[in-house]
């Protein structure tokens, strides 16, 4: 199954503070270790980026409401989110 990756699910699977987290980590750990194939787009990950930056600041990653490791969203592969939330203008 492929699956498009959008920011409200970049957004939902970032937040633990969401009141849906426990369903929302099931299923994003069922994509990722399943058969699916995640796809998203550039366009996606800046507005996620933007989104993040607007609400918490440019130290987004670092705020109690965004979950902690960023890098393990994608388990061995380097996360876009923090190296773009890490960049200082």
């Amino acid at each position: 199954m492929n699956a498009f990756i959008d920011k409200s699910a970049f957004l939902a699977v970032l937040n633990s503070a969401d009141r849906y987290d426990a369903s929302v980590k099931r299923t994003w750990d069922e994509l990722l270790f399943g058969d699916s194939i995640l796809l998203t787009s550039n366009d996606i990950v800046v507005e996620t980026t933007l989104i993040l930056q607007h609400r918490f600041g440019m130290d987004a990653q670092t705020h109690p409401c965004i979950r902690p490791g960023l890098n393990s969203l994608l388990p061995g592969k380097p996360s876009l989110l923090t190296s773009i939330l890490n960049c200082q203008p």
